[in-house]
């Protein structure tokens, strides 16, 4: 397996602008766009789409302002949406960004809107105005290892089994499958093993009522062959007895 192939990093990086003078600080984004990666068209689109649109500004307003404003602009420069931040608070910004292709026309669906992709991010401290935020494709060859972690992370987390409950992780729904098949192979031995009895139970019932032996069917022929043999002597003996005195008279 080479290394190299896997997807180890976050499709997305945060950097601070080099000219920022406030304590604002950011967590890495989270690409929240679902995307259905059975489907290659699905996921090259989507590619495109983040590699071409960013990368993402966020420039910050007045720090006077409450809450402070934010406004973010595409690659091209172009401004696609504002929101609002609370200065010495952790808030999570969530933005759409519309996709473009290589040629920077917009990537459209079938009917003729231009779709885009959508991530959120952590920031806090308090940026000052002016200081900005750029989000971008990972590069290759980056360091960044956060999809790995994501992947790991995914054998505690609470994922599975999450209808009415909090949900259990992987590791404990598997370790419930293991309990629930063997405690239900048990069951059905134990089920396998109480019929059993009953059967047996019923079939001597049975034999007992009208069964057939065949021992004594054969100790019973042998006695019919016997009665037969004699009786044959008897009547021979009188058909000579009987003769005999016929030629008496």
């Amino acid at each position: 397996t080479d290394a190299k192939r896997l997807a180890l990093a976050a499709p997305l990086t945060a950097t601070s602008g080099s000219g920022n003078t406030g304590t604002g600080v950011i967590k890495q984004p989270v690409l929240t766009s679902v995307l259905d990666i059975a489907d290659p068209a699905q996921r090259l689109e989507l590619q495109t789409g983040i590699k071409y649109s960013t990368p993402v500004r966020l420039v910050f307003g007045s720090e006077t302002t409450t809450p402070q404003t934010y406004e973010a602009f595409d690659a091209k420069g172009n401004s696609i949406g504002t929101g609002t931040f609370v200065p010495g608070e952790n808030n999570t910004l969530k933005l759409n960004v519309p996709m473009i292709d290589s040629a920077g026309n917009p990537i459209t669906d079938a009917s003729g809107n231009q779709k885009s992709f959508s991530f959120e991010m952590d920031v806090a401290g308090s940026p000052k105005q002016g200081d900005s935020f750029s989000v971008a494709l990972t590069g290759a060859g980056s360091s960044d290892n956060r999809n790995a972690l994501s992947l790991q992370e995914l054998q505690t987390k609470q994922t599975m089994d999450i209808g009415s409950t909090k949900g259990i992780s992987i590791t404990d729904a598997y370790g419930k499958l293991v309990e629930d098949v063997g405690a239900k192979a048990k069951q059905g031995q134990m089920d396998t093993q109480a019929t059993g009895v009953i059967l047996t139970q019923a079939s001597n019932a049975r034999d007992s009522v009208s069964g057939v032996s065949l021992d004594e069917e054969a100790t019973n022929i042998v006695k019919y062959q016997q009665y037969y043999t004699a009786s044959s002597q008897i009547i021979k003996t009188a058909q000579e007895i009987f003769s005999t005195l016929i030629a008496a008279l």
